[in-house]
């Protein structure tokens, strides 16, 4: 499925060997197999990296960059367009975000469950083992890829695709459309890790898919 699940800095439950367990966005930024650089720069950008800091607990449907990928893919700068439009951008990534831990083996068969973009729900099935989850707006099921990674505030559970929670295609033809033809909407490498990643940067690295360095936290594009 060309997920490793070998790099994150939690540890799925029952894992014999399990390091130190860090918050929901430190072990996402420390993690490299999924890379999760994209999530946790617009989790930046909208300031819910200091919520899903905090305590929770919480439960975060994560895409890993390959995910994202797929969706700039599809619709060519639509992540500069969400990165410069923070409310639509926190919509999306609060419809990923549950109240509470839930780990795989609280799921029944089917449920619904609130997410935390008010009034949105999610639809999770578990069908042979393996967790679906239908949003509002696309036909195919997010798949979870990777269960059970732990944090000190809640679940991390690992999806194959972006969760939307309404049609963005109306969303993306007005932001095509008022682009400057000097500043081609599409972003460019960029992701600083290490000690204090987010926040502190270091230099870009010329391999990580995205960039963005605008966000209330960030600098000036490289």
């Amino acid at each position: 499925d060309g997920y490793g699940g070998g790099g994150y800095g939690g540890a799925p439950v029952g894992s014999p060997v399990s390091p130190p367990l860090k918050n929901i966005v430190d072990t996402l930024i420390s993690s490299d197999d999924p890379s999760f650089q994209v999530l946790v720069t617009a989790l930046v950008v909208t300031g819910l990296d200091e919520v899903l800091s905090d305590s929770g607990p919480f439960t975060l449907f994560a895409p890993p960059d390959e995910a994202f990928g797929a969706v700039e893919a599809a619709l060519p700068g639509i992540l500069e367009c969400l990165i410069d439009d923070p409310d639509t951008l926190s919509a999306i990534l609060r419809y990923h975000v549950v109240n509470g831990p839930i780990a795989s083996s609280d799921l029944g068969p089917f449920q619904t469950v609130p997410t935390g973009l008010e009034g949105a729900t999610l639809d999770i099935s578990v069908v042979n083992g393996k967790v679906y989850i239908s949003d509002a707006a696309t036909d195919t099921d997010a798949v979870v890829v990777i269960p059970d990674v732990e944090a000190t505030n809640g679940f991390i559970h690992v999806i194959d695709k972006v969760l939307l929670p309404f049609d963005v295609s109306d969303f993306y033809a007005a932001c095509v459309a008022t682009a400057p033809a000097s500043a081609p909407i599409g972003m460019a490498p960029y992701y600083a890790k290490g000690d204090g990643g987010k926040k502190d940067g270091e230099a870009p690295a010329a391999e990580a898919p995205y960039y963005y360095s605008k966000g209330k936290k960030g600098g000036e594009a490289p």
